[in-house]
């Protein structure tokens, strides 16, 4: 990512970071948050988050994002079935959505 703001010629202002798949780390997730502060990752401002999950699992506390739904963009695709509509926009919609 670096080395496309720099060919880019735009400054880098954040450096977030997501695990695929929201897998991070099992054990290892304290080393892998100590790692991610020392390589200069910023933590996404997440104090307007409104989910009580959110801070009831700590996920307030780590360096890298967690996504707080799942748009289910990935189903859009041809003869698919799925809609934008049903999948994004129905996702902006929910308000508090229960973690399970």
């Amino acid at each position: 990512m670096d080395e496309l703001y720099k060919e880019a010629g735009v400054q880098r202002k954040y450096r977030p970071f997501r695990f695929p798949y929201g897998d991070k780390g099992g054990e290892n997730k304290e080393l892998l948050q100590k790692y991610l502060a020392q390589q200069g990752f910023d933590k996404v401002d997440d104090t307007n988050i409104p989910y009580s999950w959110w801070k009831e699992s700590e996920l307030d506390k780590d360096i890298d994002t967690l996504w707080t739904y799942d748009f289910a963009e990935y189903n859009i695709r041809p003869d698919s079935g799925f809609t934008m509509d049903e999948c994004l926009m129905k996702g902006v919609e929910f308000v508090a959505p229960e973690f399970k």
